[in-house]
């Protein structure tokens, strides 16, 4: 069976031996393992790294199995900027360029964002008689409206328009949507306008550790080392990774560190990334001690912070986008059995307090905050169960090795469907 998969924003496996490979990298390795044929249609641009991987449009291998088709667009500095949005609108125009080009698919996994590269996608399935999966990780573009005033949200939807026609195309048009939260899975069905289906499913952001080398992990000890942070010294060690952006609120995070460096606590805050806010966080953290900026880190580095962590930090922003929602950072906290420090709500909250494996506060309420570190510090005996509580939370919900052969079975599962359709008609 042959599978387009469509997802420009995630990290590649060229980007580099170590790097964090996602949702959407982890899909096509069990695709392949089954043996089918992947087509990944991805961006030139490196989204992470603000950087041109290639200038045109081009076709490689992909781990020696399937393909990469690196799709070329003008590139942008800020994740919020009209410059993004041109660059999506530029990626879109390229697979509609090239896509007729290419031996047609069996099957199309779309992932949402980005909505022009979906509706691309929805029109060239629509056109050919192909199913269309779209896989919804992220409120595009009603997420955007956030950053209007309340008083000119009406008008933000007017400029977006052309977004929102395009989300509301590609749920319509497709064949089976596949949320990556249940809360996701409704916001999809209400662009769609229908109730669920047969093959409307929810398969979580799962996640497997890879495993490194010795050397590797060496390497990672020792760089966290020369930094003066390990699991040997009588330190908390809160760790964060992310997008150093407007998606998590961080202010009072640094606000807390203050105040409890202030009273003599031996607590550090770890915040790995990069991002739009990255200098105005660090001027916020000016003379503090216990606050750590060591810019974004691979994925053997993170695994290696993780394991001389006690806690995660996931202090999202509480709009609706992200009520109900289990990002990728979560599974990676948990899969390293990390207890969590999380503002999420609407579901994560309540999983937390079934396993016992973590605090969920108002991410602007900074007294809140300050209560769970007080209190961790006082009952820092009470972690180590928590890693166990964690352990259990992931195996039970977020372990890739169990969500994606099933995700894999339900692509298959729809492509035969179509399959017999086409023989039918």
């Amino acid at each position: 069976m042959r599978v387009w998969l469509l997802q420009i924003s995630e990290p590649l496996p060229m980007d580099g031996p170590q790097v964090r490979l996602l949702r959407t990298a982890v899909l096509a390795e069990h695709l392949l393992a089954k043996g089918h044929e992947v087509v990944w249609w991805s961006g030139a641009f490196d989204h992470v790294n603000k950087r041109h991987r290639v200038r045109r449009s081009v076709k490689i291998p992909l781990w020696d199995k399937g393909e990469l088709y690196l799709l070329a667009s003008c590139g942008y500095r800020k994740n919020v900027s009209l410059w993004r949005v041109l660059d999506h609108f530029q990626v879109a125009r390229e697979f509609a360029k090239l896509a007729p080009r290419e031996t047609a698919p069996e099957v199309i996994v779309a992932s949402l964002p980005t909505p022009d590269l979906c509706a691309a996608a929805a029109k060239y399935a629509t056109d050919r008689g192909i199913p269309l999966i779209l896989d919804l990780r992220d409120e595009w573009p009603d997420l955007f409206l956030d950053f209007f005033p309340r008083f000119f949200r009406k008008l933000g939807r007017f400029f977006l328009r052309r977004l929102f026609r395009c989300t509301s195309y590609a749920c319509q048009a497709a064949s089976g949507l596949v949320g990556a939260s249940p809360k996701w899975l409704e916001w999809g069905l209400r662009y769609a306008k229908r109730a669920a289906g047969a093959w409307d499913r929810v398969f979580l952001l799962g996640y497997h550790p890879r495993v490194y080398s010795i050397d590797a992990r060496k390497e990672a000890e020792n760089f966290w080392k020369s930094r003066g942070i390990s699991d040997t010294s009588d330190f908390i060690n809160i760790c964060f990774f992310g997008t150093l952006g407007r998606q998590f609120v961080l202010e009072p995070v640094i606000k807390t560190a203050r105040e409890i460096e202030s009273e003599g606590w031996k607590v550090r805050w770890i915040l790995c990334g990069t991002g739009d806010l990255r200098e105005k966080l660090q001027g916020l953290a000016a003379g503090l001690h216990s606050v750590y900026f060591p810019g974004w880190q691979d994925e053997v580095r993170i695994q290696e912070l993780i394991r001389i962590s006690h806690l995660g930090l996931a202090p999202y922003q509480r709009r609706e986008n992200f009520l109900g929602a289990f990002p990728n950072k979560v599974a990676e906290y948990l899969a390293g059995g990390l207890p969590l420090v999380s503002t999420l709500v609407g579901g994560l909250d309540r999983l937390l307090d079934k396993y016992r494996c973590g605090w969920t506060y108002d991410p602007l309420n900074v007294n809140q905050l300050l209560g769970v570190v007080r209190e961790i510090i006082q009952q820092k005996d009470r972690l180590a169960e928590m890693r166990e509580g964690a352990k259990k939370l992931f195996a039970d919900y977020f372990d890739a090795e169990k969500i994606y052969p099933a995700y894999v079975n339900y692509i298959e599962e729809v492509a035969q469907k179509f399959r017999v359709k086409r023989l039918a008609a």
